[in-house]
């Protein structure tokens, strides 16, 4: 009999805490009716990525495993964030982050991260429906693969799967704890993400 994959196996544990992410998430994005509701949404994307790319820039061996995927879309969200008029100054980060502190937490991490992108194309036609009058509305964040995106996420997903010596508890409970972090981000962040004066 087969043995199920790495991936396969993080679908079916991280199951639970998805579908509790998605059902926080989407109702903001579907309250979405002004362009600064829009940049709102992108802050709290802006400032949970941001943090927790740096932390997984700073795990050893990194950047030569991951080899073809892109480790870096806070930039992106950055970038969207400006062109919407808004700004990035006196955004508290998220310090309530998933462990990262070895290659099998940093892939746990990534499968939510770049799994993520395959929900962006979704994400932007609901944004653009619901902001019809704005043809120009950046999406370099929710589109950053673009054509490419489930190819890109099926690079991860071999990569991933073919990496030898991953700890198996560190990699799920890296990938759970990263869904969980990014709930309790977004309902403590949501009504107001500018630090106070």
């Amino acid at each position: 009999m087969e043995s199920t994959s790495k991936s396969e196996q993080l679908k079916s544990h991280t199951h639970k805490v998805h579908v509790h992410l998605e059902q926080t998430l989407i109702p903001i994005i579907q309250r979405i009716s002004i362009r600064s509701d829009y940049a709102d949404l992108l802050k709290i994307f802006y400032t949970f990525y941001a943090p927790i790319e740096n932390q997984l820039s700073s795990v050893a061996g990194m950047e030569s495993l991951t080899s073809g995927i892109e480790l870096r879309k806070a930039d992106s969200l950055r970038k969207d964030i400006l062109a919407l008029n808004a700004s990035t100054d006196h955004l508290v980060m998220c310090s309530d982050l998933p462990k990262c502190a070895n290659l099998s937490h940093a892939f746990g991490v990534m499968y939510v991260l770049e799994g993520s992108v395959l929900g962006g194309k979704a994400i932007a036609n609901m944004i653009a429906r619901q902001l019809p009058t704005d043809p120009l509305l950046p999406f370099s964040f929710f589109l950053h693969y673009g054509d490419e995106a489930k190819m890109k996420w099926q690079h991860f997903k071999t990569r991933l799967d073919s990496t030898a010596d991953l700890s198996q508890p560190d990699l799920f409970s890296a990938a759970n704890d990263t869904f969980i972090c990014f709930k309790s981000w977004i309902e403590k962040t949501r009504t107001s993400i500018v630090s106070p004066t």
